[in-house]
């Protein structure tokens, strides 16, 4: 089973050398998750060649990881190295949510096998940090998603070797890219996206 396993530290570095080589080659799109109603935020993230296709290639087995996009189950990618027409063994689940609800995301994560699980939501931005309520967003649905899996756990135990990481953009200002910070269910406290 040990070939299967994505480390969570090595999904996070992945998703770090992504992201900035995507935003050195100016192929991250302007408007971010914010702007527009089209699903191009969404295909820079999710789809073939997006950020979560291109970073399996980082990752140490990264060859042999087929990469599916809004078709397994519907989620929004899966990871797995079962080269079957119907896996059974996933490497990774993996969810992204642009709204403001991303506990309906979370809810699939729970509720499948994989030894990883990754979700991907994200904040307000500093510049619209303007109340109480947005300033605590973050870390409300942190400790949602904690009270939810310590739930599930009381009802359903899965391996406790399970790591679920947590990545969230936000913007600084209007205009700026996005700054990535992520956690994991072993500590919520969101800590800042590092270039290698």
């Amino acid at each position: 089973m040990e070939q299967f396993l994505i480390s969570p530290s090595e999904f996070v570095q992945a998703f770090a050398d992504e992201w900035f080589d995507a935003v050195d080659q100016g192929r991250v799109p302007k408007e971010g998750p914010y702007g527009s109603e089209d699903d191009t935020w969404t295909g820079f993230i999710e789809g073939e060649d997006g950020v979560l296709d291109r970073l399996r290639y980082r990752l140490k087995n990264g060859n042999n990881i087929q990469y599916a996009f809004q078709s397994i189950f519907r989620f929004d990618a899966a990871y797995c190295m079962d080269r079957d027409d119907h896996p059974v063994c996933f490497t990774a689940f993996i969810e992204h949510e642009k709204g403001n609800h991303p506990e309906d995301e979370f809810q699939k994560l729970i509720l499948v096998r994989a030894p990883l699980k990754v979700m991907i939501f994200y904040d307000w931005g500093e510049f619209e940090k303007n109340s109480q309520f947005r300033q605590n967003w973050v870390k409300n649905k942190l400790d949602w998603f904690a009270s939810a899996l310590q739930r599930a756990n009381a009802l359903c135990p899965e391996d406790p070797a399970t790591t679920y990481l947590f990545f969230i953009g936000r913007r600084r200002t209007a205009t700026s890219n996005l700054e990535w910070f992520h956690a994991s269910n072993l500590s919520l406290e969101p800590v800042p996206l590092e270039r290698k």
